[in-house]
């Protein structure tokens, strides 16, 4: 036998349901690791660093972000001279044969390269630096030029190309994977 009202019980399990669903909301508000920003079919200019070349107006910078990139009119894309850090580039399956010119600084902290496009993916390293942290790869990137390019802590070189004239570096428990190097 029941002994509390059916009003009071009613009421309880509303207020416990409120929490629950208050508590959802803000755990997904303040979520880590939901930051995706994908480079437009059509963007204005091929500069990495403008916000309206995104889809969400927002230049993806930040440990947890993800730079998506699919089919695009413009796939050569430029780095001057911002320093980015991200969690990983993402090429969707079909997405265009991208171009990459740094002269910045990229660091990547989570995955780094993941790569389903089925396409070589160029990343011309012109005077800038590359720098893998955690256990992020460099994946089946083709990274070429005068620029640095660094792994430290569990990161991997992964099956990426290297014709590097600068420093190709492997720091603590890194290690060059599969990959294929020309220094």
């Amino acid at each position: 036998m029941n002994l509390i009202p059916r009003f009071v019980r009613k009421k309880t399990i509303m207020e416990s349901l409120h929490v629950q669903a208050a508590i959802l909301a803000f755990s997904l508000l303040a979520a880590p690791g939901l930051q995706a920003q994908t480079w437009l079919s059509n963007p204005g200019s091929g500069d990495w660093t403008t916000g309206a070349n995104w889809d969400t107006s927002v230049v993806p910078n930040a440990a947890s972000a993800t730079a998506t990139f699919g089919t695009s009119l413009t796939a050569g894309v430029t780095n001057l001279n911002a320093s980015v850090t991200l969690a990983e580039i993402h090429f969707n399956s079909g997405a265009s044969a991208y171009s990459f010119g740094n002269g910045g600084l990229f660091v990547f902290q989570g995955a780094g390269i993941l790569d389903l496009s089925g396409k070589t993916q160029q990343w011309a390293n012109t005077g800038g630096s590359l720098l893998f942290q955690s256990s992020s790869s460099a994946g089946d990137l083709s990274i070429s030029g005068p620029g640095s390019v660094t792994f430290t802590d569990s990161s991997s070189a992964g099956q990426a190309t290297f014709a590097n004239s600068a420093l190709l570096d492997f720091n603590t428990n890194a290690t060059a994977g599969q990959a294929s190097v020309t220094n």
